[in-house]
């Protein structure tokens, strides 16, 4: 019988590939929990780029499904404050039209009205910056005077 042959692997080789195994799954575990935090941040930005658009057609069509046939609508505005957004039609005085969105802990804003002018006469430049609260990475939406909408795809610096 030959006593010099091995059967198994000895605790050195066996911690030596536990500690590689452990490495390999700390580094994945991070890179997974970054790229979700950034899916997660670009899906709220997409929300409320959609949420503009969709005041800035409704003005532009002259669209008062909403509003009671005594309001005049002469401008819609998004207004922006840090934990929410909601869609207004300005008439003689500010009416809300349809409900306010609520966004999640993680996040804030920072707050601004953007107010888009009847027929497509154009809007208040404005900017906002949408920030995870928890990683400090943000995303910055800006509406321009001609009412186009645009915002940063990677993270930004913060700043508009």
């Amino acid at each position: 019988m030959d006593l010099n042959r091995r059967k198994g692997a000895t605790l050195v080789e066996l911690i030596v590939m536990i500690a590689a195994i452990s490495l390999f799954f700390g580094i994945g575990s991070r890179a997974y929990t970054n790229f979700n935090t950034s899916k997660k941040l670009e899906g709220e930005t997409k929300r409320l780029v959609e949420f503009l658009e969709v005041a800035k057609k409704r003005i532009m069509s002259g669209d008062k499904s909403s509003i009671s046939s005594s309001c005049t609508v002469s401008s819609y505005s998004v207004v922006i404050s840090p934990s929410s957004y909601l869609l207004s039609a300005q008439c003689p005085t500010d009416i809300q039209v349809g409900s306010t969105y609520e966004l999640s802990d993680n996040y804030s804003l920072s707050p601004v009205t953007v107010k888009f002018e009847l027929f497509g006469l154009g809007s208040n430049a404005a900017c906002t910056i949408l920030t995870d609260n928890n990683e400090t990475i943000c995303r910055t939406i800006s509406v321009d005077t001609a009412g186009t909408i645009t915002h940063s795809d990677q993270q930004s610096t913060c700043s508009c």
